[in-house]
């Protein structure tokens, strides 16, 4: 995996961050990308992080990253966000938080051209997330 080479935040700007947003923050699609690369941020920042993705041991080896390297606490819910149970486990994972961010880095797509695809797959989606809105 490819460390960032990414310029770290001064003192100031993770101290706006924290005072503008809280302690906590919850980062969706954490395991990798740009879930993974604002996880780490909110953490150099000083932000405790809910990391969500469905990958439990990525997200077990970043949650042990980032307290170690940043002094922060992380919390894990490895969870199917298209599914009621997933949201339930994010829930449950920040009751009882101050959480003041959600970062929504999570995803879900076809690749190649648009006009090319049958869309079944982005339907499907799309009524699993209707399904679990309803089900609330």
């Amino acid at each position: 995996m490819i460390e960032s080479r990414r310029r770290a935040l001064s003192t100031r700007q993770a101290q706006r961050l924290r005072a503008r947003y809280g302690p906590w923050a919850v980062v969706t699609g954490a395991s990798s990308g740009i879930g993974r690369e604002m996880a780490l941020q909110l953490a150099e920042a000083g932000l405790n992080v809910v990391l969500v993705a469905r990958g439990r041991d990525a997200l077990d080896v970043l949650a042990s990253k980032v307290e170690a390297r940043h002094g922060v606490e992380a919390r894990v819910a490895a969870a199917d966000l298209a599914t009621r149970s997933g949201v339930e486990a994010v829930e449950e994972a920040s009751q009882h938080l101050d959480v003041g961010l959600l970062v929504a880095a999570s995803g879900f797509g076809i690749s190649g051209r648009f006009l090319d695809a049958e869309g079944e797959q982005e339907c499907e989606m799309g009524q699993k997330a209707q399904a679990c809105e309803n089900a609330r």
